[in-house]
């Protein structure tokens, strides 16, 4: 193919008009006039050799070819910026970005406050939106719509970038006067009374439930909420017993009227890992924000 004969600066005008399936949209973005991205976008469909939008009704809505050329035109923009910019002349106090991350509250809590002060102090111009978790980050990341997950991954697809933040654990939290619960927690007991479960994805059981169902038994889960702090506040006001992260127990239980007990059942350890999209390899900005995470993470107390 002769690359003097593309124009690769229609390349963003695409990226835009594929992400919001409006020229009227994407020219209020890309700060074009609606003829300017219109007249793009017949010459896209000349050099791709596809219709790329087509109307449905009132809206466009992208062709087969569209919606596979999408990973490729962020991928491809992403390649060009990292040749032109220099990684070893980086610096975080010039950077002007927004960075999307999927994550739970957990992590938020974790590792927010610090890099939280990271961000005041040394990019004061990076906009940091912490997102809630969707229950398959892979496409989000190959399409670009976020910069990054962190979490637990096992499903996470093979191409994907991964990097191990901090490890947690199991214990349990019961309001401070419960009534069937003291000072320590036996199994029976423990599965006799309802459970809290905290599924930030909206899927039904979790580690827990396998852990128990390999051993022939079962819990019954009355509350399943989507947030860790939402659990908390609402178990000092219940008799449920919640099992969960020891970071998260140890940041509440000193706020709440709370009681952290150890599970009365061997639970694994767990993970938390950064996840995102190897186009993101070679960008410095990426890479420095990556690093602060990890940095963070690192500085994370045992559990």
């Amino acid at each position: 193919m002769n690359l003097a004969a593309v124009d690769l600066n229609l390349l963003p005008v695409l990226a835009v008009l594929l992400e919001t399936e409006s020229v009227t949209v994407a020219s209020q973005r890309l700060g074009l006039s609606t003829s300017a991205t219109s007249h793009a976008l017949g010459r896209l469909r000349d050099q791709v050799g596809d219709p790329l939008l087509v109307r449905a009704g009132r809206r466009l809505v992208p062709t087969p070819r569209a919606v596979a050329l999408g990973p490729l035109v962020t991928a491809a923009i992403a390649a060009s910026e990292a040749v032109f910019t220099d990684p070893d002349g980086f610096d975080p106090s010039a950077l002007t970005r927004t960075f999307r991350l999927h994550t739970t509250d957990h992590v938020s809590l974790v590792l927010g406050p610090s890099v939280d002060r990271v961000l005041r102090t040394k990019a004061p111009g990076v906009d940091l939106y912490l997102q809630p978790i969707a229950p398959d980050v892979s496409p989000l990341l190959r399409s670009d719509r976020i910069d990054a997950g962190i979490g637990v991954f096992p499903d996470a697809a093979p191409e994907l970038r991964r990097r191990r933040l901090f490890g947690d654990r199991f214990v349990c939290l019961v309001r401070d006067d419960h009534p069937r619960v003291h000072t320590t927690l036996d199994l029976e007991t423990w599965l006799d009374i309802p459970h809290m479960l905290v599924s930030p994805r909206g899927r039904d059981g979790g580690l827990v439930d396998r852990v128990l169902a390999e051993h022939g038994r079962s819990r019954r889960v009355r509350r399943t909420v989507p947030q860790f702090l939402v659990a908390a506040h609402l178990l000092a006001h219940s008799d449920e017993v919640l099992t969960v992260s020891a970071r998260i127990a140890a940041s509440v239980a000193g706020l709440l009227p709370l009681r952290v007990l150890e599970p009365p059942i061997a639970l694994p350890r767990y993970s938390l890992e950064l996840l995102w999209h190897p186009r993101h390899d070679r960008d410095p900005a990426h890479a420095w924000l990556r690093q602060v995470l990890i940095d963070a993470s690192h500085a994370l107390p045992s559990v």
